[in-house]
């Protein structure tokens, strides 16, 4: 549904913020903490963290697998 959404609305790359929610408002600690371990694609600009909505699709499934 989310990933459905960053389609319509053109939207290429999300920022922390948007993932941290997507991922079920996880911390921002544990965010860095997937982007460490390298579970989690993002891309750096200058400084800010972006990352690819179907990256983040794939994570959003795999959490989804383990908690099932």
């Amino acid at each position: 549904k989310d990933l459905i959404l960053s389609k319509e609305s053109g939207k290429r790359w999300l920022r922390s913020h948007e993932v941290r929610k997507l991922l079920g408002n996880i911390s921002p600690g544990k965010l860095q903490d997937m982007r460490n371990k390298g579970e989690i694609p993002f891309r750096r600009i200058g400084g800010t963290l972006f990352y690819d909505p179907i990256e983040v699709s794939k994570v959003m499934q795999q959490v989804q697998l383990k908690t099932e």
